[in-house]
């Protein structure tokens, strides 16, 4: 839906220059400021469902009761916008069918959606039209002459027959997304609806016809695939599946479709990463950040015996998750810069020059590209949970060069002087030892 709004949001004040037009060539008496008043409300309404539709936080109830209300709102102007002139057989009844089609076209859907939809839309003219009868003596006069009463009934009935077209098209477009939807398989994963997408990767919930359960289907996108983004995908795989920790997010498969998709099928969360529970809820209370940092330490320290350093620890990729009865369940996930430690313990970047990871949680050792370890997971955890107790990481540079000076040279504002509530000393100083 949000990337067809931009079209109504351009096409309907584009029509404000009919409105004028037909002010100054045929209704001189009709109030083009009223007019241009209708556009307004109308551009509002469709401006303010864009921007519901870009919100992740948007559930689907709120949005599909906006899209319903700014559809049917449009229908509403136009034909008010219509009775402004005081012409029954007026032509601006055809403005209904453009606001069926270009719905239509943003949102296919099943027919009986789609006719619930449009027909109050296309019922909106001769209602208005009706009610307006009431207050213009003029209006009601061409209710009562059968010309005008033709005349109407031959331009309405395209508006009618346009609503059950439109139904019938919405629908079989609708249906064709749903094969081709439904075609989408990568082995026996049957993908089913889109989850994330970032960087060189993109996730899926997916349905695993051999097991009979969901999955999330992380893919390597191949309009930007390389040899090292493979590379880089199939070590998260292998690191991953090592790992058995209740706190480590379990890997299922790996491998590539027929047509060169490589892919990783994990298990399903349902749930929200650290990052979306703060700018939600705000800082956590210590006893809970320390629930958290007590589950990501056993993950970390299972991978650390494992010779597996994260090195993109953050509250993005700290997931919280039910497992069972068990609420408040963190899993860590996404190794996808993990480094295997060689014998002799060097895990050095293999990038030069070129910084992995995310900066803001970043080590003094990854930004230098130097030799990175298992301390550099307990630094970024450190950060992680000053963000978790304050709300906000103890280095937040305006700039990526200030910000790398700050994790270099600066010793961060003890967590207890920012956070809203009381932190014992033993908190602050295992946070403070962290970022040390």
């Amino acid at each position: 839906m949000a990337r067809g709004l931009p079209t109504a949001l351009v096409a309907w004040p584009t029509f404000a220059a009919l409105d004028v037009f037909v002010v100054v060539a045929v209704f001189p008496s009709a109030s083009i400021a009223r007019l241009l008043l209708y556009r307004l409300l109308g551009e509002v309404i469709l401006l303010w469902l864009y921007l519901l539709a870009r919100r992740e936080q948007t559930s689907a109830e709120l949005l599909d009761a906006a899209h319903v209300f700014a559809v049917w709102s449009a229908g509403g102007l136009i034909s008010v916008m219509a009775l402004e002139f005081g012409d029954l057989t007026w032509n601006y009844m055809h403005g209904l069918s453009i606001v069926m089609l270009v719905d239509a076209t943003i949102l296919p859907t099943h027919f009986t959606r789609s006719l619930r939809m449009t027909l109050p839309v296309a019922l909106s003219f001769p209602i208005i039209m009706g009610a307006g009868a009431s207050l213009d003596p003029a209006l009601a006069a061409q209710w009562s002459s059968p010309r005008s009463l033709v005349v109407f009934a031959c331009n309405y009935i395209f508006v009618l027959a346009t609503a059950i077209l439109v139904s019938a098209a919405s629908h079989g477009l609708w249906s064709a997304r749903q094969q081709v939807f439904e075609a989408r398989k990568l082995g026996r994963y049957r993908l089913v609806a889109p989850v994330g997408r970032g960087g060189q990767n993109e996730v899926w919930l997916a349905w695993d016809e051999s097991l009979r359960r969901d999955v999330a289907l992380k893919l390597l996108r191949s309009e930007s695939k390389s040899e090292g983004d493979v590379r880089s995908f199939e070590r998260e795989a292998r690191a991953t599946s090592r790992l058995t920790s209740p706190h480590t997010i379990r890997i299922f498969d790996f491998g590539a479709s027929s047509d060169g998709v490589f892919y990783i099928a994990m298990e399903h969360l349902a749930g929200a990463d650290l990052a979306t529970l703060v700018r939600d809820h705000g800082p956590m209370p210590p006893s809970r950040v320390v629930h958290f940092a007590r589950q990501a330490c056993l993950s970390l320290a299972e991978a650390h015996d494992a010779g597996v350093i994260h090195r993109d620890i953050k509250p993005h990729n700290l997931y919280i998750t039910r497992v069972g009865d068990e609420h408040d369940v963190l899993k860590v996930l996404d190794f996808g810069i993990a480094k295997q430690v060689t014998l002799e313990g060097d895990a050095s970047m293999t990038d030069v020059g070129v910084i992995k990871g995310t900066p803001t949680y970043m080590s003094p050792e990854m930004i230098s590209a130097g030799t990175v370890d298992a301390r550099s997971d307990i630094y970024s955890l450190g950060v992680t949970l000053y963000y978790l107790l304050t709300g906000v990481a103890p280095f937040d540079g305006r700039s990526f060069g200030k910000l790398v000076y700050s994790h270099m040279t600066m010793p961060p504002i003890p967590p207890s002087l920012r956070a809203p509530w009381p932190l014992s000393s033993e908190l602050e100083e295992v946070v403070m030892r962290c970022l040390a």
